[in-house]
């Protein structure tokens, strides 16, 4: 199986390595399902904040929103390649404040600090620069997640700035961290 490629039937995009396989997050109740359990995580609502994802449909609703508002490959599931147990997301997201995607990543706290946020973020950044051609690339984060920020640095993203955090404009206290990655 090459690296990188899109399964005929599905026409979704897996991206793998020795240690991970990512698909396409699908609209569908064994997405939805994982997608519940990731989004009530404790490092998820600590990090990025309650989606109010309790139900199967929160859920599904979720996931079409943010097939919605893609403008590229999206978010993919990540699994562990030998158990092909689901244990986070990592994918490109559009933000109304940034010209260019993101790059963003979410694991469960069980999976943190094993390398897999790291591998599934390479084999996203492989595929913008080989396949999609990307010039550069952001990622953003609380000021408050040293985990994610340490990852970014790993990755080879420089800080860039604060900038005011989009979800909380009316507390202008409340900043976020902007990376950014030239892929040229």
């Amino acid at each position: 199986m090459e690296p990188n490629h899109i399964e005929a039937k599905t026409n979704i995009i897996i991206l793998e390595n020795d240690r991970i396989r990512m698909k396409q997050l699908e609209e569908n109740e064994i997405d939805a399902e994982f997608m519940i359990k990731l989004v009530n995580d404790e490092a998820w609502l600590e990090y990025i904040g309650d989606r109010n994802v309790k139900t199967i449909e929160q859920s599904l609703a979720y996931i079409r929103r943010g097939k919605a508002a893609q403008i590229s490959i999206g978010n993919f599931i990540v699994y562990d390649k030998i158990t092909n147990e689901p244990m986070g997301c990592t994918g490109l997201f559009k933000r109304d404040f940034l010209d260019q995607e993101d790059l963003g990543f979410a694991f469960l706290r069980k999976y943190h600090g094993k390398g897999y946020a790291y591998d599934s973020c390479q084999l996203i950044l492989n595929h913008c620069k080989e396949t999609l051609k990307y010039k550069y690339l952001y990622g953003i984060t609380s000021e408050s997640n040293q985990g994610s920020i340490k990852l970014l640095k790993k990755l080879g993203m420089t800080y860039t700035k604060q900038i005011q955090d989009p979800l909380h404009a009316q507390d202008s206290s409340k900043h976020i961290s902007l990376f950014t990655l030239n892929l040229c």
